[in-house]
């Protein structure tokens, strides 16, 4: 909790909105917060109110956020931002961090950002998403099965081909609604190298060791890999004005998600993503 809490100060502070122009706050994990009004929890610390409300989507809960977000900008006129934190801390008995499977080591984190209607340091150009549900069973949680160290989510193999053929639906999708022909960077949720190496079309790029996966290695999967990333990508020094970020998600179960932000400016990490209402 206190790590969500954290982000969404820092998150605030350099969007350079006032807690007043938060219409709403999302509060996104996998593991549950140690709270039962996580939402309400963040809002009382950054000093705001409106709607708040909880979102789990798994390795894409805040993708799923990001689009829960500009939905509601496109909605309601009279909503200037909403804040999104995320936190997660994957511990025993419900969760080997070491041994969850599929090649991906669970990492302890906070994220936030702001979604708003005012400029800031990139513009959500275009987006897109799906489902598989005939993949549900992949996200059958057996604790048991967790502490022991077994793979949760058994071999993606078999279904390989589904997760690709809808990864790159959603790709092509969000792409198609935009007169963008390059993109500069690849931000993408952090599941295993070999998975994503599956997934990913060749001509986007060459290797998983081309995306934010490259960072998201070092410190583990979470709930809050995209915002992370792009974090990353902009404290680095990588992006620059007029740069496409393509952001990927990937959700056991199965959901997708795909979003094309074009960098506005390159301040300090955290500052808001405008929404662009089309």
């Amino acid at each position: 909790m206190e790590m969500a809490e954290r982000a969404a100060l820092r998150a605030l502070a350099h969007s350079q909105h006032s807690p007043k122009d938060i219409a709403g706050v999302i509060a996104v994990d996998v593991s549950g917060y140690d709270h039962h009004a996580p939402a309400m929890r963040i809002q009382r610390t950054v000093g705001s109110a409106g709607i708040g409300y909880e979102l789990r989507n798994a390795s894409a809960s805040d993708l799923a956020a990001i689009f829960t977000a500009a939905d509601r900008l496109t909605c309601d006129p009279t909503s200037t931002a909403l804040l999104i934190a995320a936190a997660d801390r994957f511990a025993l008995p419900k969760w080997n961090r070491w041994r969850d499977g599929g090649g991906i080591i669970l990492g302890d984190a906070g994220a936030a950002l702001v979604l708003s209607r005012s400029p800031g340091f990139a513009r959500v150009v275009a987006g897109a998403y799906g489902s598989a549900p005939e993949l549900e069973h992949y996200g059958r949680y057996s604790r048991t099965r967790a502490v022991r160290g077994h793979d949760t989510y058994s071999s993606f193999g078999e279904s390989a081909e589904t997760l690709r053929h809808h990864t790159r639906a959603v790709i092509e999708a969000a792409l198609a609604d935009t007169d963008v022909s390059h993109v500069d960077h690849v931000a993408i949720t952090g599941v295993g190298r070999h998975l994503i190496a599956q997934l990913l079309p060749p001509e986007l790029c060459a290797s998983p060791y081309d995306t934010t996966w490259s960072y998201s290695r070092n410190i583990g999967h979470t709930c809050a890999d995209i915002t992370l990333g792009l974090a990353h990508l902009l404290r680095s020094g990588r992006l620059s004005a007029g740069d496409h970020v393509l952001a990927i998600g990937l959700a056991v179960g199965f959901s997708f998600y795909a979003v094309v932000l074009r960098v506005e400016e390159t301040g300090p990490p955290g500052k808001r993503l405008q929404h662009a209402r089309r």
